[in-house]
């Protein structure tokens, strides 16, 4: 199976197995969770909407499933090195889960997961990504953000990358 792949069927936007283990989305409903939980076999959810963007009742679904969930919030206009290291520590203590990253239309985690890649050595360049451009193409804004953390990436950033083996981005 060669990867990312489209999930259809879901209410979310921007849908993707990106690799064995790892899915990607826009806004989750109480029906994709219990997709997730019951096709997918997803055992850790990451939201990386800010907390005036997340659904009330979000939380609790995740956990009437039984599934770990966790927020880091990346704000839309102003992501940082210190959200995107986060969020990259967090997938790498879930590293023998399977796990769904999400924010509000799978903008932000699709670019979080380009830099995983590019660090990675899975594509090269930013139009070298076709799944990138899938999902969305990048404002000002996020295309000068991904850059600058590929281009010369904080240590600590590199070092949680280099943890992520075991998802086969």
């Amino acid at each position: 199976m060669q990867f990312p792949l489209r999930c259809s069927g879901l209410d979310a936007p921007n849908p993707w197995q990106v690799a064995p283990r790892v899915y990607t989305c826009g806004q989750v409903t109480e029906a994709d969770v219990r997709w997730f939980a019951a096709v997918a076999g997803v055992t850790a959810v990451l939201n990386l909407l800010p907390p005036t963007q997340e659904i009330s009742d979000e939380d609790g679904w995740w956990a009437d499933a039984g599934i770990d969930y966790d927020v880091i919030p990346i704000i839309w206009m102003q992501p940082t090195v210190d959200g995107i290291r986060a969020c990259t520590e967090w997938l790498a203590r879930h590293r023998d889960d399977c796990v769904l990253v999400h924010c509000s239309m799978n903008y932000r985690v699709s670019s979080l997961v380009h830099v995983i890649r590019r660090l990675r050595g899975t594509v090269s360049t930013i139009t070298d990504d076709a799944w990138l451009h899938d999902v969305w193409e990048p404002n000002p804004i996020w295309m000068a953000h991904i850059e600058l953390l590929c281009a010369s990436p904080a240590r600590r950033l590199l070092d949680s990358v280099s943890a992520l083996d075991a998802f086969d981005f």
